[in-house]
């Protein structure tokens, strides 16, 4: 999987192990995240990717220009998950935050042309 990038989909997965079916591809990906070593990216435009995790809870930013992503581990949203359970009658067992916007790099002004 490395010598997909840092973070991939699972169809560039599948075009890489042509061998494989579909089916064990979603369910080999499901696997890894459920024991923590990938975690699943919605991107701006809601393409679905995956990554190599760096472990723990987290949660990511997205460059909605450029498509880089980043963890983030603060997560102070309990209050409002409470909230949410509350409300709603739900007993909630996850979550997940994702955050677009556009990195430090894409903002940076192009030099006037020469």
């Amino acid at each position: 999987m490395q010598q997909l990038g840092d973070h991939f989909t699972a169809e560039a997965l599948l075009a890489a192990a042509p061998q494989v079916g579909r089916a064990t591809v979603f369910r080999t990906l499901r696997l890894l995240q459920e024991v923590g070593t990938l975690c699943q990216v919605v991107l701006d435009d809601g393409t679905v990717e995956y990554r190599l995790t760096s472990g723990g809870h987290h949660h990511h930013i997205v460059c909605s220009q450029c498509g880089r992503v980043n963890d983030f581990a603060a997560c102070d949203i309990q209050d409002l998950l409470d909230e949410i359970a509350s409300r709603t009658g739900y007993d909630i067992d996850s979550h997940r935050l994702e955050v677009y916007g556009r990195c430090a790099t894409c903002r940076e002004p192009l030099p006037p042309a020469p």
